[in-house]
């Protein structure tokens, strides 16, 4: 967004100050839907995501390393039913489960309980972009802003310092002490965040 930024790291960007709401010009400028990200007219690229790694939790891909997503089971005839890849349990009919199409494989609410599932992505998303520290800084919120908007990111001249300090003004920090776990998990959840099922399929989609 090129207005105040909403949430500091390819976060929102009507919540950050300095950048739509706070003074800055905003001619021009659209609201990125998630909040982050200034949507300043930029040539359309695709960049390709990131492929799973190792990083991904266990519990939020398959063997092969492809994304959950929810599922719900279809009739699949008389007599017949699915079963979850993790106990081996029957599913019933319009259950909900945790499913890679690509693999025809999914677990069961028993195996992957749908509350727990959000914060796996999360620790997913957080081990790969806080590369070994307990904060992230102004390299490591560029590039989750960089790497969760692969198809419309920001135009190089949004990343600057102030651009990060305005981030960090919105998530009550400072650039000298940085992003923390908890600070990033809170933007995901406030109103006008970011969505974490959402940037975990674009990180780690195949």
């Amino acid at each position: 967004p090129a207005g105040a930024v909403p949430a500091g790291v390819a976060l929102p960007v009507a919540a950050v100050p300095g950048i739509a709401g706070a003074g800055a010009a905003t001619a021009g400028v659209v609201l990125a839907p998630r909040g982050l990200i200034p949507r300043i007219p930029a040539p359309r690229k695709m960049i390709a995501p990131a492929a799973a790694t190792q990083e991904a939790p266990k519990g939020a891909i398959c063997p092969k390393g492809h994304a959950l997503s929810q599922y719900t089971v279809p009739h699949y005839g008389s007599g017949k039913t699915g079963t979850c890849d993790g106990c081996n349990r029957k599913m019933r009919t319009e259950e909900t489960v945790m499913d890679c199409r690509i693999c025809n494989w999914y677990l069961c609410p028993d195996c992957l309980p749908l509350q727990d599932l959000e914060e796996d992505m999360f620790e997913a998303i957080w081990k790969r972009f806080h590369d070994g520290r307990d904060r992230m800084g102004k390299i490591q919120i560029f590039r989750h802003t960089r790497e969760t908007n692969p198809v419309d990111p920001p135009p190089p001249s949004w990343y600057t310092d102030q651009q990060y300090a305005d981030i960090c003004r919105d998530l009550r920090t400072s650039p000298k002490v940085g992003i923390s776990r908890e600070l990033l998990f809170l933007w995901y959840k406030r109103s006008g965040g970011g969505s974490i099922k959402k940037d975990f399929q674009t990180l780690f989609r195949s």
